[in-house]
């Protein structure tokens, strides 16, 4: 969505994206939040499993590994999240330093079309609600697939 409307992939293009875009900013935080692991998204579930898993296995490697990515995607994310809310990036400094003058202009509105919002906001929203419904997940669904098989 974001894409779509900026024809940007640079972080620094996110510029005031929270004012901009809020329905697509939310589904973009919620997406963030769960791939950084944070409860009660299913990406804090999954890590959560994985790691221990790994820990029962004494690969700890693999935790290390596993706890590494997450710290690289709270660095990246929030840096974004900085950008997009506060709306400071690099740039800005060098602007600053200048002797342009910022106005503050009126931001409007301009989400992607309804067609890619919904689903968008779909996704981001069930990745809370399998975050929330993991214990059934894993009871009813995974465990006795597994003690089938054993």
């Amino acid at each position: 969505c974001i894409y779509y409307k900026t024809g940007s992939l640079q972080i620094k293009d996110m510029k005031q994206m929270f004012a901009k875009m809020p329905l697509t900013m939310l589904a973009f935080t919620l997406g963030a939040l769960s791939m950084i692991g944070i409860p009660p998204t299913c990406g804090f579930f999954s890590k959560w499993y994985l790691v221990s898993g790994a820990m029962e296995a004494g690969q700890w490697g693999y935790v290390i590994a596993l706890l590494f990515s997450s710290l690289i995607n709270v660095i990246l994310f929030f840096r974004i999240f900085e950008i997009a809310f506060l709306n400071t990036s690099d740039d800005d400094e060098h602007d600053e330093a200048g002797d342009h003058e910022h106005h503050h202009e009126e931001i409007k509105i301009n989400e992607a079309p309804i067609s890619m919002l919904i689903p968008t906001l779909i996704i981001s929203f069930t990745l809370i609600l399998i975050g929330l419904s993991n214990n059934f997940i894993i009871k009813i669904i995974i465990e006795p697939f597994v003690n089938s098989k054993l």
